[in-house]
């Protein structure tokens, strides 16, 4: 795993039919990694970010 940033500060929520603002503070490991998993399938496939083989 990589970085694991401080969650605590952080939320979502909050708007529309959602049940309020949620705290991200509870975050599991294994959320995190899906989490990490998931941005650097995003960043890799993004040809500007330099990662991705564009041939």
């Amino acid at each position: 795993m990589g970085l694991k940033p401080d969650f605590s500060k952080v939320t979502y929520g909050g708007g529309g039919k959602s049940p309020g603002i949620q705290s991200m503070e509870g975050i599991t490991d294994e959320q995190h990694a899906i989490l990490q998993n998931i941005a650097w399938e995003t960043v890799s496939k993004y040809r500007h970010a330099g990662f991705a083989n564009n041939k």
